[in-house]
């Protein structure tokens, strides 16, 4: 379970213990940012920090009314384009394309034939 405010409440508390009676293992707060960048990759742990983490400690820094009054944050994917909302504003990240992770397609070797035993019945 990760839970990245580290706020605690009666609620939270019972879910860890529930969850860690099943087996489970829980990360609150700063623990859970630093278990999300252990298992991830270089290239996810550097779009946790630079898209995820420091926008909402920026966020949470600036908002008038304190933690208590965050705002929605919503993350929706295209094909080639990142969108970040915050309460009403948007945030558009255009994806580069990577050539060298395109699919030329299904084509086949052209001796592929030559190791395949024919079936003539």
């Amino acid at each position: 379970m990760i839970v990245l405010d580290p706020t605690t409440n009666p609620k939270l508390e019972a879910l860890i213990k529930t969850y860690q009676v099943f087996g489970g293992e829980a990360y609150i707060g700063q623990q859970a940012w630093q278990h999300l960048t252990t298992i991830a990759g270089t290239i996810m742990a550097r779009f946790i920090e630079t898209y995820v983490h420091l926008p909402i400690q920026a966020l949470l820094h600036e908002a008038p009314d304190g933690p208590e009054q965050i705002p929605n944050l919503t993350l929706r994917t295209e094909a080639d384009r990142l969108f970040i909302t915050i309460d009403h504003e948007t945030l558009i990240v255009q994806r580069a394309s990577q050539p060298q992770l395109e699919s030329e397609g299904d084509d086949l070797p052209e001796d592929v034939g030559d190791d395949i035993e024919r079936d003539s019945s």
